[in-house]
C-alpha cells in the first residue's frame, strides 16, 4: 500500500551534510588548537636570561599631580624595561632615578613613572604624550625619553595607539597641532594618516557623534568570542617571527647585519619628535630626551652616516622647541651588555643583543639622568610652586 511517505535517500542527504558538518568541524578544533599556537611577543623571550620588570610601582598610574612635588613620566622602548641577565638586586632605570632623586632629602619631591613599549614608534611617543596631557588632574611635569636608533625604522603606530589616537579628544588635539605646524610637513602627513586610518573615527558617545557602524560593532561582539578570533594578534605575531626567523637563517642575517635606516623614514621620524617637542613646550611640559645607549663594539648593525646625523640634528631639535637633550649614546660599557638568550625567538640566539643592557647599565643610566637633570628638575619644581604659590595653592617655597 502507497504511505504517501517519501523515502528518504540519506546517501543523498549525508552528501548534502557534508560540507556544513565538516565546516563546524573543523571550525571547532581550530577553535580548540590553534590559539595554543599562538604567544604573546611581549613575554614569549621570558626565561632565565632576561626579566622584563614591568609589575611595579613605577608602572601603575600616574599620580595626582601635587603642587609640592614633580612629576616625571618615563618611556622609552623595551630597553627601558628589560633587564638581561638579571640578579636579584636589579632595578630598572626608572626605579634607580626615583630613589636617587628622592635619596636628599628623605622626602619624596620626585614622583618617576614608566610608560615603555618594545620597539616604540615617534608616532606611538606622539600619542602617549597628547593622552598623558589630557588628564589634567595627573598630567606629568617632565617627559623623560629615551629615544632609540633603532626607532627610526618604523613610522605607524600600533593599531591600539592609532585608535587612541583618533577617540576625542586626542584627535581633535592632534589635527589642532597638525594645522599649526607647517614646518614639519612630514610629521603632518603622518599624522594625518593615523587620524583618518580608513575609517571613521571612534569618539566619546554624544550627541551628533561619530560612532561605530551598529552592524559592526554586533559582529565584533560575537568574534570576540570566538578563541580563534581573540587570539588573532597573538597568532600574527607567531607568524611573523617564523617567517623572519627563515630569513635570517636563509640570508645569513645576524644582529650586527649592518642595516641603514631608509632617509624618508628617518626624516619623518624626526619631525615627529620635532611635534612632540612642539606640543610639550606648547601645554609647558618640560621635555628630556636622551640618545638611547647604543652598542659601538665592532661589528655593529649602526650605519655610520646614520649615527653621526642623529646626534647632530637631535640636539637641534630640542634647541628649536624648548627641550633639553642628553647623548647616552657611547654611555654604557662593552661589558654591561650582552647576549640573545639560546632560544631566543626571532633566530638570533647566542648573538650579540644590540638592544638590552645588564642591571648595572641600568643604575649607571639613571646615576647620569640624575646627575644631568638634578639642576633643571631643582629649577622647575621652585618654578612651579612659585607659580601656585601666586595662586593661592601653596605657601612660597624656600
Amino acid at each position: 500500500m502507497f504511505s504517501g511517505r517519501k523515502k528518504i535517500n540519506h546517501t543523498t542527504l549525508l552528501g548534502k551534510l557534508y560540507v556544513p558538518l565538516t565546516t563546524v568541524l573543523l571550525f571547532a578544533l581550530g577553535n580548540h588548537f590553534v590559539p595554543s599556537l599562538a604567544f604573546d611577543p611581549l613575554t614569549s623571550a621570558q626565561n632565565s636570561r632576561v626579566s622584563f620588570q614591568a609589575i611595579v610601582e613605577h608602572f601603575q598610574a600616574l599620580p595626582v599631580n601635587r603642587p609640592d612635588r614633580l612629576t616625571l613620566l618615563m618611556s622609552g622602548n623595551s630597553q627601558t624595561h628589560a633587564i638581561m641577565d638579571a640578579q636579584p638586586e636589579d632595578r630598572v632605570t626608572a626605579s634607580w632615578l626615583s630613589e636617587f632623586l628622592n635619596a636628599n632629602p628623605p622626602n619624596k619631591l620626585f614622583e618617576v613613572r614608566l610608560r615603555s613599549l618594545p620597539n616604540l614608534t615617534m608616532s606611538e611617543l606622539l600619542i602617549l604624550l597628547v593622552q598623558s596631557e589630557n588628564d589634567s588632574a595627573h598630567r606629568p611635569d617632565v617627559i623623560v625619553a629615551g629615544i632609540a636608533l633603532d626607532g627610526l625604522r618604523w613610522i605607524e603606530p600600533r593599531e591600539e595607539y592609532a585608535t587612541l589616537a583618533r577617540s576625542r579628544p586626542l584627535h581633535e588635539n592632534l589635527q589642532n597641532l597638525s594645522k599649526a605646524s607647517p614646518e614639519l610637513p612630514h610629521a603632518v602627513q603622518a599624522v594625518s594618516a593615523i587620524l583618518s586610518g580608513g575609517r571613521s573615527i571612534t569618539v566619546a558617545a554624544e550627541p551628533g557623534g561619530a560612532r561605530e557602524p551598529l552592524l559592526e560593532q554586533r559582529i565584533l561582539k560575537i568574534l570576540n568570542l570566538l578563541p580563534v578570533f581573540q587570539a588573532r594578534t597573538r597568532l600574527y605575531s607567531r607568524f611573523a617571527y617564523s617567517l623572519q626567523d627563515f630569513r635570517n637563517k636563509f640570508f645569513g642575517i645576524t644582529t650586527a647585519t649592518r642595516r641603514k635606516i631608509p632617509p624618508e623614514f628617518y626624516k619623518t621620524n624626526m619631525e615627529l619628535i620635532g611635534l612632540a617637542l612642539k606640543f610639550a613646550q606648547i601645554h609647558d611640559v618640560h621635555m628630556v630626551l636622551y640618545a638611547a645607549p647604543l652598542r659601538l663594539v665592532e661589528p655593529n648593525p649602526y650605519d655610520q652616516g646614520d649615527i653621526l646625523r642623529f646626534r647632530e640634528e637631535l640636539p637641534k631639535l630640542c634647541n628649536q622647541y624648548g627641550g633639553v637633550c642628553l647623548d647616552y649614546s657611547e654611555l654604557i660599557p662593552e661589558k654591561l651588555w650582552t647576549m640573545y638568550p639560546d632560544d631566543q625567538v626571532a633566530g638570533f640566539g647566542g648573538q650579540r643583543d644590540y638592544a638590552h643592557f645588564t642591571g648595572k647599565a641600568h643604575q649607571r643610566l639613571a646615576r647620569q639622568l640624575k646627575a644631568d637633570m638634578q639642576s633643571d628638575l631643582e629649577s622647575w619644581r621652585m618654578k612651579k610652586a612659585l607659580q601656585l604659590a601666586q595662586l593661592g595653592h601653596l605657601t612660597t617655597p624656600k
